[in-house]
């Protein structure tokens, strides 16, 4: 999925770090992200569709520090908001 394609999720997200690879989907990440938060797995069982866990955990402790979770969660209660996986 394209950034822009994507309902505004990645307008949210920190951009992606200037050496290393680029994350995959931001969506995708999120996802993984909030299945851990919500069935409560460990960051190293997450299937691959999700990525590394190291890498959805670095991300989750970069959208805490930086506050970037209020943002998505205004994307993602917007009336109307057509959010789906």
């Amino acid at each position: 999925m394209e950034r822009a394609d994507d309902g505004g999720l990645s307008d949210c997200c920190p951009p992606d770090a200037a050496t290393g690879r680029p994350l995959q989907n931001h969506r995708t990440v999120l996802y993984g992200i909030l299945d851990v938060i919500r069935n409560g797995d460990v960051w190293s069982e997450m299937p691959e569709a999700f990525g590394p866990g190291s890498t959805l955990h670095r991300c989750s402790q970069r959208l805490c520090d930086d506050g970037d979770w209020d943002a998505i969660l205004r994307v993602l209660l917007q009336p109307g908001a057509t959010h789906r996986s």
